[in-house]
């Protein structure tokens, strides 16, 4: 429910800004995280049956990076949350081979998050932010916490959702659902 809350306001910013009506929502499940590994398969089919079931369309990938799933999803705007943005500019994705993250200056890791910006920005995505509540129970969004700022040629890519906010994860409502689960079948 709170992703679709989060892309009908995303569609609603759209229309505010005067862009072309979207074709609808596209929700993606990714088999692997690029933080986690790989979801284990009942996970997978329980947030997918949980998708059908209220008649949202799918896409499941392999495309832990935001860069493999712009290749995928040519001039589709990304809705994310604000951690997932964090995660996005964070340069630890984007190391090229040989490279510590603790030995490049500030100036290479930015180059390596422009790089990656660049190829989304070049297959016609764009990001749409919303706001989250952090774990210390602060809320963060891009207005008040851009982390990023983009060069002129990429002004417009990244957007915030503004008037959003659900002070939930689902990250926090599957442990609740396992958790849930768990006591359930010890009864």
């Amino acid at each position: 429910e709170g992703h679709e809350a989060l892309g009908a306001r995303a569609l609603e910013v759209r229309a505010e800004r005067g862009d072309s009506p979207a074709a609808g929502l596209l929700f993606e499940l990714c088999v692997s995280n690029a933080d986690k590994g790989a979801q284990p398969l009942e996970e997978l089919r329980r947030r997918a049956e949980a998708v059908a079931r209220r008649g949202q369309r799918l896409l499941i990938t392999r495309a832990s990076l935001y860069r493999d799933k712009a290749s995928l999803c040519r001039g589709c705007d990304f809705v994310v949350g604000y951690d997932t943005y964090r995660r996005i500019v964070n340069p630890k994705y984007y190391m090229p081979p040989g490279k510590a993250l603790d030995d490049a200056s500030d100036a290479e890791r930015r180059e390596w998050v422009l790089a990656a910006l660049e190829e989304l920005r070049e297959q016609g995505i764009r990001l749409l932010v919303a706001g989250r509540v952090e774990d210390d129970g602060s809320f963060s969004d891009l207005e008040q916490a851009p982390l990023f700022e983009l060069p002129e040629n990429m002004a417009g890519m990244i957007l915030p959702i503004p008037g959003f906010r659900l002070d939930i994860s689902s990250s926090s409502l599957r442990a609740a659902a396992a958790a849930n689960a768990a006591g359930a079948s010890a009864t």
